[in-house]
């Protein structure tokens, strides 16, 4: 039997058609489509899988399944912004056969600004860090933002704007970086490092 013959209106050979497009206009900033960030926001959280060749890359939807699975793969690293872990693996060889992916897990997102002082979650990013510290700054009085000042000074010292970006707050205090670490910082200002366990 042959196969059937396609017609040139079955086959689509492009996503989209450019004429399409609006024109840029160089005086606006690109934004990140809203429509997007809404799809995100109201899209059920569930646990996700990659699998590669050499890696599973598995992205966990609630702490509990975090910890169950680290608690399966205890060697596996939670990646958020790979800032540390991508550069070993590239230029060193490192190989990790599971990757976690803990952040669109809530409880490590937590930004919690009070008159007492903020809660920060692991997965925040660097940059959120750097937005939050400078919006408390200005509502809380000065002597409560001596260490909030500390740790901007330092989070500038932190590779560029788009590491900040990517790296997280928990990434740092793991990774123990001799250079522009956060850790002296937040040791010297008593702050509270929350941590949990798998039961099993």
């Amino acid at each position: 039997d042959a196969l059937p013959i396609l017609m040139d209106t079955d086959i689509r050979t492009s996503l989209f058609k450019a004429e399409e497009f609006v024109p840029l206009d160089p005086t606006q900033e690109l934004i990140f489509p809203p429509e997007l960030m809404l799809l995100a926001q109201d899209y059920p959280k569930r646990k996700l899988f990659f699998q590669g060749e050499r890696i599973q890359w598995i992205s966990p939807s609630s702490l509990t399944e975090l910890l169950h699975l680290k608690s399966q793969y205890p060697k596996a690293p939670l990646v958020v912004g790979n800032t540390s872990l991508g550069p070993d693996m590239k230029f060193k060889g490192i190989l990790h056969p599971v990757l976690l992916f803990p952040a669109q897990i809530g409880d490590l997102s937590v930004v919690d600004v009070t008159e007492t002082g903020l809660t920060l979650g692991a997965a925040c990013s660097l940059a959120l860090v750097k937005d939050v510290l400078t919006k408390s700054m200005l509502v809380l009085p000065e002597e409560k933002t001596k260490i909030f000042r500390a740790l901007l000074h330092q989070l500038k010292t932190l590779g560029g704007q788009q590491i900040r970006n990517t790296a997280s707050l928990g990434g740092n205090i793991i990774s123990r970086a001799s250079t522009s670490d956060l850790n002296p910082i937040l040791a010297a200002s008593n702050c509270t490092l929350n941590l949990t366990r798998s039961e099993e």
